[in-house]
């Protein structure tokens, strides 16, 4: 049952918190990059199921506001950066407009899927992220 997943997923994100914290403090540089990505790779798994089973109810889920665009863009770079400096990757990132009304929750899901896709079939090439105006929409 999905209630049962949610839980389950809920339940695991506890141990990696505390793997998460035991990574920080590796003095082994090469361990703590490769952990932190098979712990990143596990934390987006997860996180991604959890979203998944919101869709159903998204109606119910949803919370509109002024969302600072470039702010939420960095703030999933970040999410996702031991990936990025193991594989060579930067971002140029150029959103186009300061902030945009939308639901941040969803949004943050939404690019941080599109991020780990950029990120996981590029090889040491930046990424660019761009958007602009058009018809009066973004």
């Amino acid at each position: 049952e999905q209630d049962e997943l949610t839980a389950w997923v809920h339940e695991v994100k506890t141990p990696m918190t505390a793997m998460q914290l035991i990574i920080d403090r590796l003095q082994d540089e090469e361990a703590k990059v490769s952990l932190n990505y098979e712990w990143l790779r596990i934390h987006h798994l997860l996180d991604k199921q959890l979203h998944e089973k919101r869709i159903g109810n998204m109606e119910n889920d949803v919370y509109m506001e002024n969302v600072d665009l470039k702010r939420l863009i960095f703030q999933e770079i970040k999410a996702i950066q031991p990936w990025c400096i193991q594989k060579g990757i930067g971002f140029d990132v150029s959103p186009g407009v300061p902030a945009i009304v939308t639901d941040a929750k969803w949004l943050s899901f939404i690019l941080r899927q599109l991020l780990v896709n950029a990120v996981q079939y590029s090889c040491g090439t930046d990424i660019s992220i761009s958007g602009k105006m058009a018809d009066g929409r973004f």
